[in-house]
């Protein structure tokens, strides 16, 4: 086939005295060459141990079973390389001479010149590089490391394919699996002499296929996931190997172009076999390694995508930087398994030297401890750093420092206020820098605060008039001559941390002085206060990623900050504007001027602005990611069209200066969506029992992302800043109207103090005051506000009369804020349960392990058979009392008194589908928890009113007719396209379904199915007939209380034909939540339940997503069956709970 492709490409074949070996041919490497067989000879050499079967036509494709060499040569057990190698030109030889080619066998011998020599299976890799070597043709060597690259440890030990892989769970069976290996033939031949162990990679896998010439590697399929039977094109890349090197170079581009990879130290003669180890790691990512300085919120997004570029990263902690600010708790829960190589505090002693060596021996030894090199030495050479950045805002001036001294990209150390803070870096970065060396300002926000507004003013353009000092009395002269409020915050922190808006001199200086004595969020006490004029008008946001001087502006935003609290400034959300808004067209320049001034040439920058009525202001820039977690990334990307936002332009910046030149120079315009970031506003403290308000939140119709501050066992405080918002929601819809009223929910929940229920003393109720916090008090007197001194909170306990009440006009949203009542001797109590067979017998034991007694109800009809349908898992059942139904609704419930004697009937649950109607109407008569009979609910388990109820309520149903003659489904059977499925309407599971594919099936399955006894017992009295729905079929188990819905389970059944019946269950795998599907049917199916009035209990839905959306089958108002076989895995993949749990809970 590459022989063919080079035809195509009108080169003449004239390799008329040329051999090819191929080694170990057993794949199709072999037919490369088919076409042009007259031409190229071919000798085939097997090696030793290579299995006979192995050498047979069962591995030999189809097309190239006509496929013939010259000849054919087995490496025999006493040879040398040496021996093989006389042997192979020895046999081509005496192939020449044998097809008369040659009058003597002494011209025989000159005949053949070997041009090329490689593998054609696994097997042959090592023995084709010796030989490819030892003969002097294009070879990748056999020297060093090289020797065994086919061995899978070496790579990255001798078999092929998942030949003997095998998965094991714990050390005996490994150990078992160790030994077996020992003792069997590998499938390629030969007995295995070594194992090995390698950790589980939890992912999925790709296969990237390459071919390669002079070092010069063709992508020819990129990033092709298993299973997924892409179409690659070998033929074409194996055939430009065939032509002259320069042709390879530029046949189809080069350095990078159409997935050439050349790198510039590789010479066009290059043989490849070997590379320095600063080369090495520039051709390979996993060896080009990223610092990270003070990774934290939205730095640790930054970092999970340079991860997942394939490069390593080492976190660097600058001094005095806070644990807790390390913690867990200020990580994105998207990236708490984000791995890095190594993670080095900066010491006190250490100076930027010290720390340079520190970091670059951490980077050896975590290069030897994962066995990526065989000695101390090689070690040290192994990791190559490539770039340097800040994850936070504390290390913005640490990572100027360091990428300049490591000469990577670097936005320097040199200006008027480099690095001011730290001395170290002073005394050493200032001597070192050369004169007329390109310089830029540390942009430590606030502590460079005061310079940058300097220079801006300096350039022309409008900047904050501000004073700032360590003592009172270096601020005093110019709060007194500015007029207030003023503005006073810390220069040393970040967000709205200590930011204060003071309307008195006395207020201004009782916040001066607490700032100096409490410590900053991000670590290390407040040195400095900084004063600024208080600028009036709306606060922006541009977000820019630069990259050599060039500033790429990501999305332009607007502040939503609002007095609450006591505190000025408490962040209520932020809204994107659109890029060729009259605001950003004044933003977006002014933004890129004070970027430009402050030489902030590459990395992400984050810059509030104000517009006054005289023009934009800088507020302050922060030369970092813009912060908050990154929960706006998610709305980032939908503005663009889901193709980037801040993160991966930052990853870009640094690592791919092709993809950071596509991305737009501002995001198009009119941006791709409407939403807005919602930041949650707590008006109590307390510690966090459950978060009704977050479950309520997620069903709103304009909800995409929660990001929670706040869960159970956590401390909520008053929001008086971003750090103690309780959480942030992104909101998107197409709708305005219907965006507006989500965002008016969510508020209205805060103003009820909603989002919480807390532990044992209810929260406060009433606002504090700027004094509650010690942030001084506001000055009296002023309209509005009154005198912080002698004021109690209410808490709920104290004012039981204030009751939260839920919004009448979202009644869809009602249960989320309830409050849950429980029982307190459950030992006096008692549970009806209905028709306990199968999974039934489980949610039995599950209730009595909580200590209540049971009551078996057993209705009219129900087989004897049935009753004894008990999982092997439950052992022996045993009922309080067992009863059965009676003639009529009361003489069953005296029946049920009698046999719960003194004991409290609580619940009544139904297992069976049989039961589900009388247990609906048992319910209401014991005034227990139900879902109640009224109107066609009645009969909610029979799948024809199922689809007439959720057709009624506008919702996808299935086309269909019942009817109890056949003469009531005719018409429909007559008018529907085949096929369509036929079915009783009061049985379970695959019961009596049948597909049926003409008219004469249907009306024949029709009749059967009143002549048999259905499963659950019972004979059918009505027959379904429904179109058939064309697409995967799903189960929905749910379990509800009081209206609330929450998602047990999301499957996909493996249904297939076999023996005779259309659908046969062979297996049932679980989807991932988070998936579009499970999005889709999440909703649809909560639409059901409202629909079908399902308000209590567990439910079963099975659900077909078709073309045109989801649809369901049929609705099952009882737990899944199948014997309860589920619920381990179940158990397994929610940490501890299934449905049967569920199902007593509620």
């Amino acid at each position: 086939m590459i022989g063919q492709e080079i035809s195509k490409r009108g080169y003449p074949i004239m390799a008329l005295r040329s051999s090819l070996l191929v080694v170990s041919s057993s794949s199709l490497v072999v037919s490369a060459f088919r076409r042009a067989r007259s031409f190229l000879s071919r000798v085939s050499v097997w090696t030793k141990g290579f299995a006979p079967e192995m050498k047979s036509e069962a591995h030999v494709p189809v097309s190239c079973r006509d496929l013939k060499y010259v000849a054919q040569l087995d490496d025999v057990a006493p040879w040398t390389v040496d021996d093989l190698v006389v042997n192979i030109k020895k046999e081509a030889a005496e192939a020449a001479f044998r097809s008369g080619k040659c009058r003597s066998r002494e011209d025989a011998a000159e005949y053949y010149e070997i041009a090329g020599c490689l593998a054609g299976g696994e097997a042959g890799v090592d023995m084709a590089d010796v030989l490819s070597e030892k003969l002097g043709v294009m070879s990748n060597g056999a020297e060093g490391d090289f020797a065994n690259r086919r061995d899978k440890k070496v790579q990255p030990t001798d078999s092929a394919g998942s030949d003997g892989v095998k998965l094991c769970h714990t050390l005996d069976e490994a150990k078992e699996h160790f030994r077996h290996l020992l003792t069997v033939e590998a499938v390629n031949g030969g007995y295995n002499d070594r194992v090995l162990c390698q950790e589980f990679l939890r992912g999925k896998e790709y296969v990237v296929d390459h071919v390669s010439r002079d070092g010069v590697a063709l992508g020819c399929a990129s990033a092709t996931a298993r299973g997924s039977g892409a179409a690659v094109w070998p033929s074409v890349a194996s055939a430009d190997i065939l032509r002259c090197g320069r042709a390879w170079m530029c046949g189809r581009g080069t350095d990078g172009a159409n997935g050439h990879h050349r790198p510039s130290d590789v010479s066009e003669a290059s043989t490849g076999t070997s590379a320095s180890a600063s080369s090495a790691a520039a051709l390979d990512p996993s060896r080009s390694l990223i610092l990270l300085v003070d990774p934290y919120s939205t730095g640790c997004m930054i970092g999970q995508e340079i991860s997942k570029r394939g490069h390593p990263i080492m976190v660097v902690w600058t001094k005095g930087f806070a644990p807790e600010m390390k913690s867990e708790a200020h990580v994105p829960v998207s990236c708490r398994d984000l791995e890095y190589v190594a993670q080095l505090d900066d010491l006190a002693p250490w100076t930027v030297d010290d720390l340079i060596a520190n970091i670059r021996r951490a980077a050896a030894d975590a290069a030897f401890r994962s066995c990526k090199c065989r000695s101390r030495g090689e070690a040290a050479g192994y990791y190559e750093i490539v770039g340097c950045l800040a994850g936070g805002e504390a290390g913005v001036d640490m990572a100027d420092v360091l990428s300049k001294r490591l000469g990577v990209m670097s936005n320097g150390t040199k200006g008027d206020f480099a690095n001011r803070r730290d001395k170290k870096v002073q005394d050493v970065e200032f001597a070192t820098d050369p004169p007329n060396s390109l310089s830029r300002p540390s942009c430590q926000p606030r502590a460079r605060n005061r310079e940058q507004q300097e220079l801006v003013r300096a350039a022309g353009m409008r900047a904050v008039r501000q004073a700032c000092g360590e003592t009172w009395e270096e601020v005093v002269d110019f709060l007194k001559a500015e007029t207030f409020p003023v503005v006073l915050k810390p220069t040393d922190s970040a967000g709205s941390d200590g930011v204060k808006l003071c309307h008195t001199l006395d207020e201004a200086k009782e916040h001066f002085h607490h700032l100096l004595k409490v410590e900053a969020v991000n670590g290390g006490y407040n040195t400095r206060v900084l004063c600024q004029e208080f600028l009036r008008g709306k606060e922006y946001v541009v977000d820019h990623v630069s990259r050599d001087g060039v500033h790429k502006t990501m999305m332009c935003w607007v502040y939503d900050k609002r007095l609450r609290n006591g505190s000025q400034f408490v962040y209520f959300g932020m809204l994107p504007i659109e890029p060729q808004s009259e605001e950003a067209k004044v933003l977006i320049p002014y933004m890129r001027g004070v970027l430009d001034t402050l030489g902030m040439a590459h990395g992400p920058s984050h810059g509030e602005i104000i517009i006054t009525a005289d023009g934009p202001c800088l507020v302050e820039m922060n030369c970092r990611a813009h912060g908050g977690d990154g929960n706006w990334a998610p709305l980032g990307r939908a503005l663009t069209e889901g193709n980037y936002c801040q993160i991966e332009a930052t990853a870009a910046a640094y690592l791919d200066a092709d993809e950071f030149d596509a991305i737009p120079d501002v995001p198009f315009s009119p941006l791709k969506a409407h939403g807005l970031e919602v930041n949650l506003v707590s008006y109590s403290k307390g510690r966090v029992k459950s978060t009704p308000g977050f479950d309520v939140i997620k069903r709103l119709p304009s909800f995409v992302w929660l990001s929670p501050a706040a869960s159970s066992g956590s401390d909520v405080k008053y929001t008086i800043d971003l750090i103690t918002s309780p959480g942030c929601v992104v909101l998107m819809n197409d709708d305005d109207e219907v965006l507006k009223r989500d965002l008016d929910f969510i508020r209205y929940l805060e103003e009820i103090n909603g989002l919480f229920v807390y532990e044992t003393r209810g929260e406060s109720l009433a606002r504090p005051t700027a004094a509650t916090f010690g942030l001084g008090s506001l000055p009296t007197g002023r309209k509005g506000v009154t005198a912080a001194a002698g004021h109690r909170r209410a808490m709920s306990i104290d004012r039981p009369g204030m009751l939260r009440i839920m919004s009448q006009d979202r009644p869809e949203l009602r249960g989320g804020l309830r409050k849950r009542f429980t029982t307190v001797d459950a030992s006096k109590e008692v549970v009806v349960v209905v028709d306990p067979y199968s999974t039934g017998c489980l949610v039995v034991k599950e209730i009595q392990s909580r200590g209540y007694r049971v009551v078996a109800l057993w209705t009219k009809g129900f087989s004897e058979e049935m009753k004894s349908h008990v999982p092997l898992s439950c052992g022996a059942v045993d009922y309080h009392a067992t009863v059965a139904e009676g003639d009529d609704l009361g003489e069953t419930t005296r029946r049920l008194y009698q046999a719960a004697g003194k004991l409290r009937i609580v619940a009544c649950v139904c297992r069976g589908e049989a039961g589900v109607d009388a247990s609906d109407r048992l319910l209401e008569r014991l005034m227990v928890r139900t879902n109640g009979t009224c109107g066609a609910f009645a009969n909610r388990s029979d799948k024809k009113v199922q689809q007439e109820l959720i057709g009624a309520a506008g919702l996808r149903a299935v086309r269909q007719a019942a009817g109890k003659t056949f003469s009531d489904v005719e018409a429909f059977l007559r008018s529907e396209r085949y096929l369509v499925v036929l079915k009783p309407t009061d049985s379970a599971g695959t019961d009596g379904v049948k597909l049926c594919h003409n008219f004469d099936k249907a009306r024949e399955h029709f009749e059967f199915l009143f002549e048999v006894e259905a499963v659950n017992d019972g004979y059918n009295t009505e027959v379904l007939c429904q179109e058939f729905l064309r697409g995967t079929e799903y189960v929905v188990d749910s379990v509800s209380r009081d209206g609330e819905y929450k998602t047990m389970a999301i499957r996909v059944y493996d249904k297939r034909p076999a023996n005779g019946a259309a659908f046969v269950y062979f297996g049932i795998i679980h989807v991932d939540t988070a998936s579009l599907e499970a999005k889709l049917l999440l909703n649809y199916t909560n639409r059901v339940l409202d629909a079908l009035g399902m308000k209590n209990g567990a439910s079963h839905a099975e659900v077909i997503l078709t073309p045109t959306g989801p649809c369901l089958v049929e609705m099952n108002c009882r737990v899944q069956g199948g014997d309860g076989n589920w619920r381990p895995l179940a158990q397994a993949l929610t940490g501890g709970y299934s449905q049967v749990e569920a199902c007593v809970d509620a």
